[in-house]
């Protein structure tokens, strides 16, 4: 458009003529030409300021972009969530946001040339110093960064190490916990006063509390494997250690239930016994009895 209307204003200096004679009259053309050039040359103007505008606002963005990228990335990571958002975060930019971010870089500068080429025609009275420097300032973020990203790389591969390292210790401490509770799962062996039951289903029930817990921080311990490409880690001994609690919960639950019955049925009233229900009672008991003589027999 800017050759067309340059075109134009040649054509209407070179061709048309400043005067037109006729017959009877002669038309003074030179204040019209000269209208119609001055109009070329405004729209010119237009054009080019226009083009100068739009490069600006295209240049600002992509400089905001550059920040926004780089303040994303250059956060440090607290968890494996944060640390695997960021490496996603550089490799993602690393291979297409770089790209784009470089290809708006070079339209800004093909723009930028078609001005200089026009400076002739713009007296050097549109573009600045505060423009150069704009310009500048998108060139040095394109100059710095690769070297910004792999920098970053660098940095994140570190802060990785430290979060497993941290995390491995976590872990560590997790085994050990579940090591005391099969040890104090293994302690029930030596528990055999009858007169203590209420202690010891309090204990295995606290016991059962802990490793509901536990159960609850395997499985957050097994997201933060995943998430740090890690296999996740079975933990056994959880599995196991809940396994051997349960026959002396069984066992010191039956022993509850018979004495608290046997109360019922020796203190108690005796016409008010079922001897129907505390026949089942017993039966049921007895089936119990067996089975658990059978579990601790194979233990």
């Amino acid at each position: 458009q800017v050759d067309k209307l340059r075109a134009t204003e040649a054509a209407i200096r070179e061709k048309c003529p400043n005067e037109i004679r006729l017959q009877m009259i002669s038309i003074d053309c030179a204040e019209i030409n000269e209208t119609l050039c001055l109009k070329a040359t405004e729209a010119v103007q237009i054009l080019l300021q226009t083009v100068l505008r739009n490069l600006l606002l295209k240049n600002e963005k992509l400089v905001k972009n550059f920040e926004t990228v780089v303040n994303h990335m250059v956060k440090k990571p607290t968890s494996e969530l944060e640390l695997v958002d960021l490496e996603a975060h550089v490799q993602e930019f690393r291979a297409t946001g770089l790209g784009i971010l470089l290809a708006d870089f070079v339209g800004i500068k093909a723009w930028l040339g078609f001005l200089f080429e026009c400076e002739d025609r713009l007296c050097w009275a549109m573009l600045s110093s505060i423009h150069f420097q704009k310009i500048y300032d998108s060139a040095r973020w394109v100059h710095n960064i690769d070297q910004i990203v792999s920098d970053r790389e660098v940095n994140l591969r570190r802060e990785r190490e430290a979060l497993e390292s941290k995390f491995k210790e976590q872990r560590n401490k997790f085994l050990e916990d579940l090591e005391g509770f099969s040890i104090s799962v293994d302690k029930f062996k030596e528990n055999s006063n009858l007169r203590l039951v209420d202690d010891y289903l309090d204990k295995i029930q606290a016991l059962r509390n802990q490793f509901a817990r536990a159960h609850a921080e395997a499985e957050k311990m097994n997201s933060k494997e995943e998430r740090l490409g890690w296999k996740p880690s079975s933990f056994d001994q959880l599995r196991h250690g809940e396994q051997a609690l349960e026959p002396y919960f069984w066992i010191w639950t039956l022993a509850y239930n018979l004495e608290k019955s046997h109360k019922h049925w020796t203190r108690g009233s005796l016409f008010q016994l079922n001897p129907l229900k505390v026949e089942n009672e017993v039966k049921s008991m007895l089936r119990e009895a067996k089975r658990l003589q059978e579990l601790f027999d194979e233990l």
